[in-house]
């Protein structure tokens, strides 16, 4: 399931609206002291939502990161859970630099894994953004993104892409 339909009908701790045409909101998950989710939205939504420290630093690195995208993001506590190889491949993924691509297979083979494996972890990012799944790309072409090969969660990637590229 996409990501920006895994969540219809749970409440977010905030969302964040942006003036990326591709990109109309953020969703965000925090728990007491730690971001634990982000969906990127297809629908525009008006509301900044929860406001704590977590949602304060999180939201002004994000104001941040939609006008100038290689900014560090701040010592925000993340809590990301899944399998040991899942967070293997999501530390890998944090070492990315904005602006920057690496292939599914480069990093499996950095990773000792397989490029099919790499994907699957990628798809399972419950951090997009923080953690940037959208850097790693096919050796021909875009890849895929969110769960997806087509369609709206592409124009999402492609767009994050050019934006960080700028």
């Amino acid at each position: 399931m996409s990501r920006q339909n895994r969540s219809a009908g749970r409440g977010y701790s905030a969302v964040v609206p942006t003036p990326l045409p591709f990109l109309p909101a953020v969703g965000l998950f925090f728990n007491d002291e730690h971001l634990v989710g982000v969906e990127l939205l297809l629908e525009s939504h008006n509301t900044r939502g929860l406001e704590n420290e977590i949602s304060r630093q999180f939201t002004a690195w994000l104001d941040q990161y939609l006008a100038s995208p290689c900014g560090s993001l701040p010592d925000i506590k993340l809590s990301m859970r899944g399998t040991p190889f899942q967070r293997q491949v999501w530390h890998a993924l944090q070492g990315i630099a904005c602006g920057e691509r690496v292939t599914y297979g480069e990093l499996a083979r950095q990773l000792g894994s397989g490029a099919q494996a790499v994907a699957a972890a990628c798809r399972a990012n419950p951090l997009p953004l923080v953690v940037p799944c959208h850097r790693v790309v096919s050796a021909s072409g875009v890849g895929g993104y969110m769960g997806e090969t087509s369609g709206s969660a592409l124009e999402i990637k492609r767009g994050l892409l050019q934006h960080e590229s700028r």
